[in-house]
């Protein structure tokens, strides 16, 4: 068996093992070809060896011949659709998805296709253009034309010896000034660009310590919100369980009697509440009334009483501030 045989499955045993059965050319066997078959077993099937065809690339089909073909067109250039729509004898069919052939500037001058007719002329127009920008492949090799004629050079005046070496010294102190220069200029470019880094690194470390600090308190206020407290220092934590029990049970007796109550005085409030509407009905003050309107008259001479108490007050603090008068009068006369 080779890589890319096609075969067709003709059994399988008890271990999975797959028999596969495929045709080779043989001019003495009647048709011109012959059957050959091979096992495969299991591991090789999970490992990826074989594997269901349900299409196969161009390259790979070249040298079949089929009936029936059938072509994507999307993505296969013009050395590649000839081979690919030659393969069948009968019919060669040939899809050209124009969602993706045509370009979108394309798509909006002329809007969705109205008809089948105009949709497959659009997807072959947009796949010929696409075609025509294939171009055959080139040769890589230079070795198969002459190579180019090289560049003159530029001439040069002959020196003396003593200009000669005049001139190698200059070119090289040159050539030394020029490299200490740009030692120089790059020590200092690298010292500035070192102190730019570390105050970066500075920064970037205290801006990182800053947000674990943030992050640190804002995981210690989480956990002390989430913190749950001993169950001994809870409500009733440090009570047995038949404490406990004693008390649920007295508080249910309790919640029931509260219940009793609250039905004893909503039954007093209801027949209260039509007590006075049946006093209310007739006319007659109740109660309550009688008992506020004599309460407002104590109140009314109350207040009149105490009104008279204080002009009686004006009256004697009048009279008190005349006999202090007269009394510093005679102990003038009497001096």
């Amino acid at each position: 068996m080779l890589n890319g045989y096609r075969a067709v499955v003709t059994g399988l045993d008890e271990r999975h093992h797959i028999e596969i059965t495929w045709r080779v050319t043989d001019i003495k066997a009647p048709g011109g070809y012959r059957e050959e078959s091979a096992w495969v077993p299991a591991q090789k099937v999970t490992g990826g060896a074989l594997s269901l065809g349900y299409a196969m690339t161009i390259a790979a089909s070249q040298g079949l011949t089929c009936n029936t073909s059938l072509m994507y067109g999307h993505g296969a250039n013009a050395f590649a659709t000839y081979p690919g729509i030659t393969r069948a004898r009968r019919q060669n069919h040939l899809w050209l998805p124009l969602a993706v052939l045509e370009d979108e500037r394309t798509r909006a001058r002329l809007g969705e296709a109205r008809s089948e007719k105009e949709r497959l002329e659009r997807a072959i127009d947009a796949f010929a253009r696409f075609l025509g920008q294939s171009r055959p492949d080139g040769m890589v090799s230079d070795l198969l034309r002459e190579p180019p004629t090289p560049a003159p050079l530029p001439r040069q005046r002959e020196l003396s010896a003593e200009e000669a070496r005049s001139e190698s010294e200059r070119r090289l102190r040159q050539t030394n000034t020029s490299t200490a220069k740009a030692a120089r200029a790059k020590s200092v470019s690298l010292s500035h660009r070192r102190a730019e880094d570390a105050a970066q690194l500075q920064e970037q470390a205290r801006l990182d310590e800053e947000k674990a600090k943030q992050l640190l308190a804002h995981l210690e206020a989480g956990a002390e919100e989430r913190t749950v407290p001993s169950w001994q220092t809870r409500v009733y934590g440090t009570l047995s369980a038949r404490e406990l029990n004693h008390w649920i049970t007295e508080g249910d007796r309790l919640a029931v009697d509260a219940e009793a109550k609250a039905v004893k005085a909503e039954t007093a409030a209801c027949e209260l509440a039509a007590r006075l509407g049946q006093q209310s009905a007739t006319g007659r003050p109740t109660q309550g009334q009688r008992f506020a309107a004599e309460a407002g008259q104590i109140l009314d001479q109350a207040e009149t009483h105490l009104a008279t108490a204080q002009e009686h007050e004006r009256t004697a603090a009048a009279a008190a501030g005349q006999a202090e008068d007269r009394t510093s009068q005679l102990a003038k006369l009497v001096l």
